[in-house]
This record gives C-alpha cells, structure tokens and sequence, in this order.
C-alpha cells in the first residue's frame, strides 16, 4: 500500500509542477498526464487521475465540494468495512497531499461505461445490507457511469460521493 501511495504521489508531480483547482483540468495538465501515460478525466467538483500501467487512480478536488466529496468517499469505504458490503466498492487505498491539495488513491475499476445497465437491474444479485448501505450513507448517484466491474467480473461502485447533500 505504501509502495502504491508513493507512485501516484511521483505521478502526481511530474503532472503538476503547482496545483491550483484551475490546474487539475488544465490543457497543460493533461498534456503532462498523457507522457506519464495517464489521463484525466473530471466531473463537476473532481478530477481523476487515471495511470494506463497501474491498478489504482487518483482523485482530487475541483473546489472544497470536490475535496469534501473525497473526504466523504474515504469515510464511506471505511464504514463499509465495517459494515461488510466493502466488496462492492472501489477500494480507498490512501491519501497525500501536495502542494496543500490532497489527493486520495482508489482501486481501478474496469469496464466503467454509459452502455452499462442501470445499477438497479442487479438488484437480485446484490445484497439488501448493500442498499441500506447506500442509503443510510447518502450514497444516491449511483448510475452506470459510476461502477462498472473488477477483473474477476465482480462488480464495484467506484463513484460513491453522492450528489444530493452536494447541491
């Protein structure tokens, strides 16, 4: 885990030589990603990081929504631990900061796309403990963009920020 920590953080400053939340997304930044063979990708409040040659991403905020969405993400895969369903979630690898921004490290998840069903359609297959889950932790944006599937075919939400206590 430590090892992973260290190569996103290295990752991290060859893509950014400073980082404002005017640079996560910046034409330059993603310049910087593609010859680090990454990319990245954002959201209204977060950017993701995401290495072609490793099996985690990084994620950081747009704004202090988008690092409290971080923030909440970590939390949540915490108490899903706890609560046994961490299975079916990207899994929180850890955190570092660089030039007073955090990053925070998660599982790469595969096969993440808009032609995925909706979540809903493998309600059968997934367990109630799960869906309580979700909702007693404010978990409401699960839609097919945000989970898509490990290598073993198992699935994983990998977007678990939420969105309506955000708005």
């Amino acid at each position: 885990m430590k090892a992973t920590i260290e190569i996103a953080e290295r990752l991290v400053r060859k893509i950014y030589p400073t980082v404002t939340y005017e640079s996560v997304c910046s034409p330059l930044a993603r310049s910087r990603a593609a010859m680090c063979h990454c990319c990245i990708t954002h959201g209204m409040f977060r950017a993701t990081i995401i290495p072609d040659n490793y099996d985690f991403v990084i994620k950081t905020g747009r704004s202090d929504i988008g690092y409290k969405q971080c923030c909440h993400e970590a939390l949540a895969y915490q108490r899903a631990c706890e609560s046994g369903v961490s299975e079916y979630f990207a899994r929180y690898i850890g955190s570092f900061q660089y030039h007073n921004h955090i990053f925070y490290v998660f599982e790469k998840i595969y096969d993440i796309s808009d032609s995925n069903p909706e979540i809903e359609e493998y309600e059968d297959e997934l367990p109630d403990s799960l869906w309580r889950f979700l909702n007693e932790n404010n978990i409401d944006d699960i839609h097919n963009e945000n989970y898509g599937f490990r290598d073993d075919g198992s699935i994983a939400i990998c977007d678990y920020a939420g969105y309506k206590m955000w708005r």
